[in-house]
């Protein structure tokens, strides 16, 4: 050791140690080996969003005191002032106002919630908390532990549940957050990600773009008309991101093709007398598949980018599963599609209720996306017969519940989405019973028509209308009242398919069974209904209706189609029953419904399919002996299992 290295020694004959350096550069700095400016917060943490960890639970340093005073200054002006003076930093002056607008939603978020606990009940009380629906459903809750409420999002932005071992982690550092929510302080880590992006990158997607004034008139088509049902996408979020792109302020890739995706299921509904599609150079079937390639590309291009997860992602995969559901030729893209949506929703914790931990903005928008995640996963699954991917008591997201007065002054605009909500909530018990392996007691199947009619007889008296309101409805020029018609008959129509389908298995043991009778009026009573109100789409009648409403018709033929084939499945096994003329002429309405609509994919597989059963529901069919009926049926199924089925890949 030199003398320039050896240690001091005092006048005690100790050796005196080194003091130590102190750390100038905050800790996340330090951590990541980045350069550090040493203001408070620093410049990289600001730009990382991790300004909450810098120079935390560290005093502040005499060095660097002028230029932090007024950072911790209250003082928003002043704040925004020392920002600016920064050498070498660009101000994001935006950003800083949103930043202050979200403080601001929080603290109405805050007040909201106080004034809830005692403001009267609304004329919307009968949309009920999806969690007081579970917590009722249990007798021993005050005695129960519930071990998945401890889970929470990382402050990656991504959900972990108890049984990892990284939520020890997360449990003993949320000990020291401040706030009352476990989304409080992960707040900023599930900020959507901005990429910097060359729009040349994408130049021969955006070649094969229309105009922008087409593209623009598509986009405002798809908000007006095509949201009724599935509202999937938040408008005010996309309008903003869709400017920032045309204006080549961004060249978000997830904003490309969530365009693409809305101007693929904006073609679907369109009305044939549009203006739209004269200034068209092709066909629409051509650009739905051209548009839908587009957003394909896109998509795959960004998930090469980056692994980062956000709302428009989430809400992406949601349009792009519906555009599926409507061509229904790659089926089981549909189901892929699904699984992926309901995976990246639960990584960013939507199935967690939000509470008042965000801006109540952003909290709703969490909401509807997880509903919407909850309620077109569960339908598909029910549709192709699969297990669904996430049991109700495994989530608590509350139904959305606020209405922006600017958008909806009356609050009756999204009752019937709310219904919908409600009915997907049910659908994930039906489903669990009639896909289970093991017995299901008929207590459960009576339990569930229970819960389903008193849903029906819940719903608004928009939604319940009778023949004649329907009809009125659906004809109106007022585009209000046609919109409460075309939501009347899609949500009963799934309804009735969900209670039939559900006595279905039940049928049979109905003459085997004198308790076991109620099925068999219950399943015939919902086919029938449901071939009568889904044949509303038939052309006739739409040709007195307005355009909008044509769109919505076309999810009509797969209800009349499943009605159909569970008549046809009784006549064949007991075509000598009672009740054979009245399933026949049921099934005969059926075919002529879908030869109006062969138009549609999904018309057209139907209506083959039944014409090709058509020995099995024929009067000859029950005059013949057994053994003949036998070589009948063996015949038929024979050649009807090698054609295409909606919802099932050849």
């Amino acid at each position: 050791m030199t003398e320039r290295e050896s240690p001091t020694v005092g006048t005690s004959g100790r050796i005196s140690a080194k003091r130590p350096r102190q750390a100038l550069n905050c800790k996340p700095c330090r951590n990541s080996k980045l350069k550090c400016d040493r203001f408070r917060p620093c410049s990289s943490c600001i730009l990382r969003g991790h300004a909450a960890f810098c120079y935390q639970n560290e005093g502040p340093s005499s060095a660097h005191d002028n230029k932090s005073k007024y950072v911790r200054s209250s003082d928003t002006d002043a704040y925004l002032l020392t920002i600016a003076l920064r050498p070498h930093r660009v101000v994001n002056s935006k950003f800083e106002f949103k930043r202050i607008q979200q403080s601001l939603a929080s603290l109405q978020a805050h007040v909201l919630r106080l004034e809830a606990s005692w403001a009267p009940t609304s004329d919307h009380s009968w949309i009920r908390d999806g969690t007081q629906e579970q917590k009722s459903s249990s007798p021993d809750a005050s005695n129960s532990l519930s071990p998945g409420t401890t889970g929470r999002l990382t402050h990656r932005g991504f959900y972990t549940g108890p049984t990892t071992s990284i939520s020890y982690l997360e449990s003993i550092s949320s000990l020291s957050d401040e706030g009352d929510g476990d989304m409080n302080n992960v707040y900023e880590a599930i900020l959507p990600t901005k990429i910097p992006l060359d729009y040349e990158a994408d130049i021969d997607l955006i070649s094969q773009l229309p105009t922008l004034s087409i593209v623009d008139s598509l986009v405002d088509y798809y908000f007006e008309f095509c949201t009724w049902i599935l509202s999937i996408v938040h408008q005010p979020s996309f309008l903003e991101a869709w400017a920032e792109y045309k204006s080549g302020k961004s060249a978000n890739r997830v904003v490309l093709a969530t365009v693409c995706a809305i101007m693929t299921e904006t073609l679907y509904d369109l009305p044939e007398s549009h203006p739209i599609l004269d200034s068209l150079q092709e066909s629409r079937e051509r650009l739905r598949i051209r548009y839908y390639d587009i957003m394909r590309s896109a998509l795959h291009r960004y998930q090469l980018e980056t692994n980062a997860y956000s709302m428009e992602f989430v809400e992406l995969l949601l349009i792009r599963s519906q555009v599926l559901m409507r061509s229904n030729i790659h089926n089981e893209e549909i189901w892929r599609v699904s699984r992926e949506f309901v995976a990246v929703g639960t990584a960013m914790g939507l199935h967690r209720e939000p509470g008042t931990a965000m801006p109540i903005d952003v909290a709703e928008r969490r909401r509807w996306a997880w509903w919407h995640i909850v309620g077109i996963e569960r339908w598909q699954a029910f549709t192709f017969g699969r297990p669904p991917s996430i049991a109700s008591h495994h989530f608590d997201t509350r139904y959305p519940s606020v209405c922006d007065p600017s958008v909806d002054s009356t609050g009756r605009l999204f009752v019937p989405n709310f219904a919908l909500f409600r009915l997907a909530h049910l659908l994930g018990d039906i489903i669990d019973d009639m896909l289970s392996l093991r017995p299901v007691p008929y207590s459960n199947v009576l339990a569930h028509d229970k819960n389903l009619q008193e849903w029906l007889d819940s719903l608004p008296p928009e939604l319940n209308l009778d023949d004649d309101a329907l009809t009125h409805s659906l004809c109106s020029p007022v585009t209000a009242v046609c919109r409460f018609g075309a939501q009347s008959v899609h949500i009963r129509s799934i309804f009735l398919h969900i209670r039939f389908a559900m006595h279905e298995p039940y049928v049979i043991a109905a003459h085997q069974s004198p308790d076991m009778t109620q099925n068999w009026d219950i399943a015939l009573d919902a086919a029938e209904s449901l071939i009568s109100l889904a044949s509303q789409g038939r052309p006739e009648f739409l040709e007195n209706a307005s355009p909008a409403v044509v769109g919505y018709m076309s999810f009509g033929p797969i209800h009349i189609f499943s009605a159909a084939m569970f008549f046809t499945r009784l006549l064949s096994d007991k075509p000598d029953m009672s009740e054979s003329a009245r399933l026949r002429q049921n099934i005969h309405k059926a075919i002529s419904t879908l030869e109006r609509l062969r138009h549609l994919p999904m018309s057209k597989k139907a209506w083959v399919i039944l014409k090709e059963l058509g020995p099995l529901y024929s009067e000859e069919y029950g005059r013949e002996c057994t053994e003949s009926r036998l070589q009948t049926k063996t015949k038929v199924l024979s050649k009807v299992k090698n054609l295409d089925f909606p919802y099932y890949d050849s």
